[in-house]
């Protein structure tokens, strides 16, 4: 038997960061304890629960003494390479490292080439990979090569052929919710979704991939849609309720709602059921593919908030960076959720390559739409991965690639466009007092709401501030 111990870094970004269930080593320890059975032992580690994070690590390699060690990487989470992997090689020498997740998935070279003390890289969806490094581990065999990995030999990086999408997701098992300790994600947090209607609620992804081809976004679970049917989400969501009480679930998939008969399926199982749940969208929802009847069924179904991913209010840069959205279709539904006492959320992204200072004002207009009780700014981010960042027409020379929170974005160092100070001034303009009033009226637990409210709050003005700082000089005129 082999012992293997599966890590959630913590890595410090701003004191407002979620906290969800870290559903990606969740679902690797359930596929391996159902294929391998007690042949692994499988340990879970979610270092953003604990207090004092480093002891309890390097303790729980001590404890464990574990053959494979696997690190479920973010991009953002980078920096818990630097400060941490050469003391875990250190802890446990013998061990096997494997890296995977957003990160070594997007930035494989480099994460070989940056960390030598990484043995191996899971590329993409993990279950099958995972389970093959597994096995060859187990048979004493060199698990490099085995499709869906990526290893370096010398100075050489080999990326092995990429492993074919799981289908039907059915096939897999749900996640392992006994092997983390619930009630710590029902303590006080800050939730993907920001606002709550209950407490015990938890993060749910019931469906893989994406066929849409947005410029700025990652390809980890691949462009073909492969949906959970709507029994298996529903035997899930039942599971949760009975066994744990939870009594709210935040759909967090790429896109919910691409079969408008699995998601109606799925919501008018809830209602059957007669599962007391809220449901909300954190993400997940493509807008301008709902209609009047689905937002209906959503709201009978419990769904009490919606987030509407416009990005940009510039028909150009639409059709640019491929989200093609219907504006108009979705302000319809916009207007719908809204009248229905739905919550309402906008995601704008400003700072595209070529967009120009006109058409961050069209964006930060259109934001303001009546119908929208929430909204939040996003500068964007050139992830050397995706395909936004092969468009940009200038030479980036020392500008940060990406920065997220504080600082200048890589947009305003070549352009000295004042982003901060725009992106500042447009959430002074959005929450004026009726539209705070008619939010804290229509709000669930609003004290829980009031309190995150206050800590990004700061963190806006600490992003305004820490803008004021001496700027690169830009390398280019501003557009015009």
């Amino acid at each position: 038997m082999i012992t293997i111990l599966l890590v959630k870094p913590y890595t410090y970004l701003h004191s407002c960061q979620n906290l969800e269930l870290p559903l990606g080593i969740m679902a690797l320890s359930a596929y391996l304890k159902r294929e391998l059975g007690g042949s692994v032992a499988v340990s879970l580690l979610d270092l953003r629960v604990e207090k004092k994070r480093e002891r309890v690590l390097f303790d729980t390699i001590v404890r464990t003494r574990p053959d494979v060690i696997g690190l479920s990487l973010m991009n953002f989470e980078r920096p818990f390479l630097d400060r941490h992997l050469a003391a875990i090689r250190a802890a446990a020498p013998k061990a096997l490292i494997v890296a995977g997740g957003a990160y070594p998935t997007g930035s494989t070279a480099e994460a070989l080439r940056e960390f030598p003390d990484l043995d191996l890289v899971v590329r993409g969806e993990g279950e099958e990979t995972f389970l093959e490094v597994v096995r060859r581990h187990l048979a004493g065999t060199d698990p490099r090569g085995e499709p869906g990995t990526a290893y370096r030999c010398g100075d050489t990086i080999t990326i092995a052929p990429d492993r074919s999408p799981i289908e039907p997701l059915d096939l897999l098992p749900m996640p392992d919710y006994a092997a983390v300790h619930l009630e710590r994600y029902f303590a006080p947090r800050i939730p993907m979704n920001v606002i709550q209607s209950e407490r015990r609620s938890v993060i749910l992804m019931t469906s893989r991939g994406c066929p849409y081809r947005c410029a700025y976004c990652h390809d980890i679970m691949g462009k073909t849609f492969r949906p959970l049917s709507p029994d298996r989400v529903l035997e899930e969501m039942t599971f949760l309720h009975d066994r744990y009480d939870v009594r709210e679930f935040h759909i967090v998939d790429d896109i919910f709602n691409l079969s408008r008969e699995r998601m109606r399926h799925i919501l008018q199982g809830v209602i059957d059921r007669g599962l007391k749940v809220r449901l909300a969208f954190p993400n997940g929802i493509r807008s301008d593919l709902l209609d009047e009847e689905d937002i209906a069924l959503m709201k009978e179904a419990g769904v009490y908030n919606i987030t509407f991913s416009f990005e940009t209010a510039s028909p150009r840069l639409q059709e640019m960076v491929g989200k093609r959205l219907d504006i108009e279709r979705t302000i319809r539904n916009l207007r719908s959720a809204h009248r229905r006492g739905i919550i309402t959320k906008g995601y704008f992204m400003l700072g595209f390559p070529t967009e120009t200072v006109e058409e961050i004002r069209q964006t930060i207009a259109l934001s303001r739409h009546p119908a929208l009780d929430m909204v939040s700014y996003f500068k964007v981010a050139l992830f050397p991965h995706t395909r936004l960042a092969k468009m940009i027409p200038l030479a980036l020379g020392d500008a940060d690639p990406v920065d997220y929170f504080t600082g200048t974005s890589w947009y305003e160092q070549v352009t000295g466009v004042p982003l901060s100070r725009m992106i500042f001034c447009a959430y002074l303009r959005f929450y004026l007092p009726w539209r705070i009033w008619r939010l804290l009226w229509r709000l669930p637990r609003r004290l829980a709401f009031l309190s995150r409210a206050f800590r990004h709050l700061a963190l806006i003005f600490h992003v305004r501030w820490s803008a004021q700082r001496p700027k690169r000089m830009s390398r280019t005129p501003a557009p015009k």
